[in-house]
């Protein structure tokens, strides 16, 4: 967030932050009441699809490249990305049969129609659909 207001403080425009924790999320509408702002939420509707690109990825990955390979999790942390609350400003755009290119398309157009909310109340909002915690390999569960 600090980060993010200092871009801010230097007139950046159009910045772009990736995988905040889901916890902190809850703090983007109240950090940036005063910003146009827009959340961009990726999920699955299909636990076998989050499988396969998991997989893929851990196979064409090299001897020493670090990437997250549990597909366990990530099938448990796209449930509660699903299930939870939107946002303020926030929208879930669903990537299971699409490219990449489909889906910067996809957030492209959000982003040109998106319309700023500013009134809305944070306690509608319950940080236990946002909770997630680490496991033993430093991911959450």
């Amino acid at each position: 967030m600090l980060v993010c207001r200092n871009y801010l403080r230097h007139k950046f425009e159009n910045i772009i932050v990736s995988d905040f924790d889901d916890v902190k999320l809850l703090d983007i509408p109240i950090q940036f009441i005063d910003v146009s702002y827009v959340i961009i939420t990726l999920y699955s509707e299909s636990d076998e699809s989050i499988k396969e690109r998991i997989v893929q990825r851990k196979q064409t990955k090299s001897k020493n490249e670090e990437s997250f390979d549990d597909y366990d999790f990530s099938i448990k942390h796209n449930k509660i990305i699903a299930n939870r609350k939107l946002l303020p400003n926030e929208y879930r755009v669903r990537t299971d049969h699409r490219t990449p290119n489909e889906i910067a398309k996809h957030i492209l157009e959000i982003i040109k129609e998106h319309q700023p909310k500013n009134d809305f109340n944070i306690n509608e909002y319950s940080h236990e659909d946002y909770h997630t915690c680490f496991n033993e390999k430093g991911y959450y569960k």
